[in-house]
């Protein structure tokens, strides 16, 4: 639940709406005449959110940059397809190979 405060009470009790924004690490809403008028929040919470505003940034660049070049990530299929199609013939030319491999793994299990 959001923390919302008059603006007056800035005059009379400033430190305990820092202590709350502080300790809750939430922004204190100050309303003027029923109206937001202004927003504390704790200087690690802004800092953090700046933070991440930054990164959120950084990653909006690299896309629109990945976009821009052409790239083009590739499928799973056209990662590992060629190494599986490159295994299977390997164990149909040497079958005995694998199952050497296989009872060698389970000696060392």
């Amino acid at each position: 639940m959001p923390t919302i405060r008059p603006l007056s009470d800035l005059k009379t009790d400033l430190a305990e709406i820092a202590e709350t924004a502080h300790l809750t690490k939430e922004p204190v809403f100050l309303t003027e005449k029923g109206y937001g008028s202004f927003v504390l929040i704790d200087m690690k919470t802004w800092q953090d959110q700046e933070w991440q505003r930054g990164i959120e940034q950084k990653l909006k660049e690299s896309e629109a940059e990945i976009k821009s070049s052409g790239f083009r990530w590739l499928t799973e299929e056209e990662i590992y397809g060629p190494i599986d199609k490159m295994l299977d013939e390997l164990i149909a030319a040497n079958p005995e190979a694998l199952e050497k491999e296989r009872n060698r793994d389970v000696q060392n299990a």
